[in-house]
């Protein structure tokens, strides 16, 4: 029996029928996306379900009186401290003995979040719910914990406030969920920040609200709490309705919708309508009070917590997405641990009757060191002492040991990689272009080492840094950066190198032509900067696209390693079209200049490599070359050309 408002009521086990729907679609979603493409939706029936609950109690004690903080939060810290607690551990012991360096220093960055409810933030600035990065972080699914407990610290003092202001609660709640309804809708539609939508607690409030405006309502009408907002047709109705709203939500809404917005509006009035309707209502009395979906029901939080945990580590052990039937054994794990974690740790603790408020104490205190912990793994860059963070050090964290600032010569301010290794005033050889070119820099390190010549580098990320190419600050930047070079005689040799696969159109294409690579006049500029460069009797070499795609920590062999992997996977056809073109282009047009196309380096029969399968990669991940990556290059193509060692 629970009290609202001074009413006893029975316990509705049909609200707990209700969380069981909810995590089952959350958890199948992220284990067969393919199959529920809506099932994150559950999220926010979870939402709904809260703020009634919760509302109900901050409800209930300010009208009669005898509401207090303290026992609030404590309550609150026993029932949700538990269980995080133990995931929160349990992945960090077990990433201490299968995570390298810097996926360890992110997983504490992450428990740290989490120790503080504060993940929704956290990922907010890193990358999106549904990118494929996703699933190599055991704890992202904490960002709705975060906004749980962000609401949970809040409201309770808004509705005091207001209490003692003598504000009309119900009216105070309703302003503020339409504001943070339409923040909602503002933040998707005009400022088009999908990021914030979905992580915000401001335009997630909302959801919250939503139960919290039902329960004020259904306790202020004392007959409606146990029977349900209307009549027994009616409730059928009502119920009915909720249910059909979800099902169309778990079929309707994608990944990729702009999300929460209106198509949110499915579950959360769904779930409202369910929970309107009353226990007597005939899907909540037979359908959703089931005893085996109120069994589920009761394990949700800790099923919630355990599931995306194990399937993350599972796509990490494997090294990418695992078969299904080991993604069904994982679920299989989730399940047990779930139900051994609220029998022997949650329920006694949030139930128990014995050393309450030490309880709390000693929470509130594993809490906080679990938190230290994580900030201290950050700081420290992942510990790379652990056995398996020092196998792998060598070949993952060699990207580049040179300083990144501009020379001053340049007076340019972007944003960007520059090497001066002897300034721009002094240097005979240059390195330019994006990423790309700034992974080639321990080339240009050994070329300065082995021929005495002074080099520099100039490069932008996502920009080639080519004269008249470009939106906004790369188009900017191109051009002064091509101006200044125009003065510098001492330069006698330029090497460029890019990803220029990515600035052609149709980036997915496998045939390409000069259309494919007219985007923002790529190809003429391409041309242009070439020509400027032969017309200062330059020596041009220009690396075409380097072989990406593998991620090289698929290779790695870690303790429980469920795959094999030989760090090899098919050559991209886009980028061998895309170099075939772009090579025939450039001798056509300056047969003077050296092409070099790197496939060779990496690539024999169609297949490409990412290590040379003695334990040495060549990549620090799915895109660029790592140090062991440089020099390869360097001693097949550049130590000697005779553009590099002529005086």
């Amino acid at each position: 029996m629970i009290n609202l408002v001074g009413l006893k009521i029975n316990y509705r086990s049909d609200i707990d029928g209700l969380r069981a729907i909810a995590v089952l679609a959350v958890v199948f979603f992220h284990a067969f996306p393919e199959m529920m493409p809506g099932g994150f939706i559950g999220v926010d029936i979870f939402f709904v379900i809260s703020g009634f609950l919760i509302s109900g109690i901050l409800f209930q004690g300010l009208k009669t009186q005898n509401f207090s903080f303290s026992e609030f939060y404590a309550r609150r810290i026993r029932r949700i401290f538990p269980a995080l607690i133990i995931v929160l551990l349990s992945s960090y012991i077990f990433g201490w003995f299968v995570l390298l360096a810097d996926e360890y220093s992110l997983l504490g960055k992450h428990i740290a979040a989490g120790a503080a409810f504060a993940s929704n933030f956290f990922f907010w600035q890193e990358v999106g719910y549904f990118d494929v990065s996703a699933d190599t972080k055991p704890l992202l699914h904490l960002w709705s914990l975060g906004i749980e407990e962000q609401f949970y610290l809040i409201w309770p003092f808004i509705l005091w406030l207001a209490y003692r202001l003598r504000f009309n609660l119900l009216l105070t709640t309703v302003i503020i969920a339409i504001a943070s309804f339409i923040l909602n809708i503002l933040t998707l539609t005009v400022s088009h920040n999908l990021l914030a939508g979905f992580y915000s607690p401001q335009t997630r409030f909302w959801e919250l609200l939503l139960g919290a405006i039902l329960v004020y309502l259904l306790q202020n009408n004392k007959s409606h709490l146990s029977q349900g907002w209307g009549g027994e047709k009616a409730n059928n109705y009502a119920s009915g309705s909720g249910l059909s709203l979800i099902i169309l939500g778990l079929i309707l809404i994608q990944p990729t919708y702009a999300f929460p917005g209106w198509w949110a509006l499915l579950p959360t009035c769904g779930a409202l309508l369910i929970i309107a309707a009353g226990p007597h209502a005939w899907i909540n009395r037979i359908f959703l009070s089931n005893r085996w979906l109120v069994k589920l029901g009761l394990i949700s939080y800790p099923l919630y917590l355990w599931h995306w945990a194990v399937l993350s580590f599972l796509v990490i052990l494997n090294g990418e997405k695992a078969p299904w039937t080991h993604r069904m054994i994982a679920l299989l794990v989730s399940f047990l641990l779930a139900i051994v974690t609220y029998l022997f740790i949650e329920k006694p603790i949030r139930f128990g009757k014995r050393g309450r408020k030490l309880g709390t104490i000693l929470l509130l205190v594993f809490m906080a060191v679990l938190g230290i912990i994580g900030s201290n793994t950050y700081l420290r860059d992942g510990l790379g002492f652990r056995q398996v963070a020092k196998a792998f050090n060598q070949s993952f964290e060699n990207r580049l040991q040179i300083k990144t600032a501009c020379d001053p010569a340049l007076n340019i301010t972007i944003q960007g990689y520059c090497n001066p290794f002897d300034g721009i005033n002094e240097a005979s050889i240059l390195l330019i272009g994006d990423s790309f070119a700034y992974a080639l820099s321990p080339a240009l390190q050994l070329l300065r080492e082995q021929t005495g010549k002074k080099v520099t580098q100039i490069g932008k990320g996502s920009c080639p840094l080519l004269s008249g190419y470009g939106v906004n600050d790369c188009l900017k930047d191109g051009a002064h950066v091509n101006q200044v070079l125009a003065s510098k005689d001492n330069i006698k040799t330029v090497v460029m190198a890019a990803n220029y696969v990515f600035y052609a159109e149709n980036a997915d294409q496998a045939i390409w032509n000069e259309k494919n690579f007219a985007k923002d006049n790529f190809l003429v500029s391409l041309d242009n900067t070439i020509n400027s460069h032969l017309q200062k009797n330059r020596e041009v070499i220009i690396f075409l696209t380097i072989p990406h795609g593998i991620d090289p920590k698929s290779c790695v062999i870690r303790p429980f390693s469920l795959s094999k992997k030989t760090c090899i996977a098919p050559m991209r056809a886009d980028i061998v079209a895309a170099n075939l073109f772009l090579g025939e282009h450039l001798r056509m047009k300056f047969p003077a200049i050296t092409i070099i196309d790197p496939s060779p380096s990496f690539c024999e029969n169609g297949q490409c490599r990412a290590s040379n399968g003695k334990g040495r990669t060549y990549y620090f991940d799915g895109w660029h070359i790592n140090r062991f990556g440089a020099e390869l290059l360097f001693n097949q193509y550049l130590a000697n050309l005779k553009a590099i060692k002529k005086d």
